[in-house]
């Protein structure tokens, strides 16, 4: 089961996400403090998260939202 680890400024959790799980939707699950305007959909690219372990492949959306150093790194 893969482990998300949150950090925000008041405090990091190490909590559990079930396989395939998207992020947004994790994280609205988990009633996360990080601001989502459009709700996770990826319309206004605005979310950040670093993502590291076994992702799936970069999609096009993400390509065109992301900057190169983001997308590396």
């Amino acid at each position: 089961m893969p482990t998300v680890t949150l950090i925000t400024e008041k405090e990091t959790l190490c909590l559990h996400a079930q396989k395939n799980t998207l992020v947004a939707d994790f994280l609205q699950r988990e009633q996360s403090p990080l601001p989502m305007p459009c709700a996770g959909k990826g319309r206004c690219g605005k979310c950040r998260v670093k993502a590291c372990g076994s992702l799936s492949p970069v999609t096009a959306e993400e390509k065109n939202a992301l900057r190169a150093d983001e997308l590396a790194s």
